[in-house]
């Protein structure tokens, strides 16, 4: 049996992630409900690595796992019994769905995920050090397959960096779209 788990993080990984997320958005679809999807991304991650070390990052990346989990299995606890939770797409990029919420209420919600973790205080070995996160969401549409969910929520969150990370940018029409290199897809992360 394939493992659902990164082994660093103990969040889901890239594949249990498009499977639930299939899931998940064929369920929304099925009780005409409303549903986000969120991209996250750990500002200046290589920045980090170079001054404190690969270990160091490591533990960042933790970090900011338990802190999104710890706020989204508080709000959704039976997201958990599910199987739905931060997933690990690839490097310092995490994706996850928020179920039954419009924009305002999504924005609001990862406000305060972006929030904890720019809060959180992280020591590693005589370092402590604090991590900020720019997040990209976006909301289903008539329509959406799961594609461009994650097509919209890389621009929103293209766009948080282009404006000086460490924000929630909400997708919106006419956003920019990343480059090439720098999309992500169900396949490979950034």
């Amino acid at each position: 049996m394939l493992s659902v788990t990164d082994p660093l993080t103990g969040s889901y990984n890239r594949m249990h992630f498009i499977e639930t997320a299939e899931q998940f958005l064929e369920d929304c679809r099925a009780r005409d409900c409303r549903l986000s999807l969120a991209l996250i991304d750990v500002d200046r991650f290589g920045a980090l690595n170079d001054e404190y070390g690969e270990a160091a990052g490591d533990q960042a990346l933790v970090a900011v796992v338990d802190a999104c989990n710890a706020i989204l299995h508080d709000a959704f606890s039976d997201l958990k019994e599910k199987g739905i939770g931060v997933s690990r797409l690839g490097g310092e990029e995490f994706a996850f769905m928020l179920p039954t919420m419009d924009s305002a209420i999504a924005v609001s919600f990862l406000e305060s995920i972006r929030a904890c973790v720019a809060d959180r205080e992280i020591n590693h070995q005589d370092n402590r050090f604090r991590v900020t996160i720019s997040i990209g969401v976006a909301v289903l549409g008539a329509g959406d397959s799961l594609d461009d969910l994650l097509a919209h929520a890389d621009c929103a969150l293209y766009q948080a960096k282009e404006e000086g990370r460490n924000k929630v940018v909400l997708y919106r029409p006419g956003l920019a779209t990343p480059p090439v290199g720098r999309r992500v897809t169900r396949s490979e992360g950034r």
